[in-house]
């Protein structure tokens, strides 16, 4: 046997020389936990404390309870059936009478609120003729519209050379219009009142 043959042998005996002894630390490690475990769970049942029997003792004096006694009543009694039980007095409810209810003789007041009664409208005056007019040499076309007429243009008819009128119907109030000259919107220069737009203001009156 050569020496390099004796020196693998000697090496693989290391090796299971070892292998043994680490299962065997391993065993020991195991058992050295299971034994801690043990012992730690008998020193818990030892801390723990121990239930004690409840004893009752009996005393030989009066028991006092420590719920108060149902009273006595000193009433008449009443059995099961209904009855007033015997020895003892008829049970007597009062009746119950139902007071009378107050009843208000104040007259009502008046609160000062009381709508006043609806007054007819007035009829509305009889509607009068008013005469429009525009004068001017060069007009083609005049045409009148405001509040009375919807704002739907009306034309005026010419009567001569540079005159123009119209004749409107119109129930006494005041109306806002203006002319319209050859497709142009203006104010009426024969009106010199206006309204808050800046239109011709007319104002009819009823008749007298």
């Amino acid at each position: 046997m050569t020496r390099r043959k004796i020196l693998i042998y000697i090496f693989l005996d290391l090796i299971l020389i070892a292998g043994a002894g680490f299962q065997l630390w391993t065993v020991y490690q195991r058992i050295q936990r299971e034994e801690a475990d043990k012992a730690s769970l008998l020193l818990t049942n030892a801390a723990a404390p121990a239930e004690t029997p409840t004893t009752v003792e009996n005393s030989t004096g009066p028991v006092t309870s420590e719920f108060p006694a149902p009273e006595t009543s000193t009433g008449p009694m009443i059995s099961e059936s209904g009855a007033p039980a015997q020895g003892s007095a008829p049970l007597e409810l009062p009746t119950a009478t139902a007071a009378p209810l107050p009843v208000d003789t104040t007259p009502p007041q008046d609160s000062g609120t009381a709508e006043a009664p609806a007054q007819s409208p007035k009829p509305a005056g009889a509607k009068r003729a008013v005469t429009f007019r525009y004068v001017h040499p060069t007009a083609k076309s005049v045409k009148l519209t405001g509040s009375f007429t919807g704002w739907t243009p009306q034309s005026f008819r010419k009567t001569a050379a540079d005159s123009w009128s119209i004749v409107v119907q119109l129930a006494p109030g005041e109306y806002s219009y203006n002319l319209i000259v050859d497709g142009k919107t203006i104010r009426d220069p024969r009106q010199p009142r206006s309204d808050d737009q800046g239109r011709s203001l007319l104002t009819v009156k009823s008749k007298p």
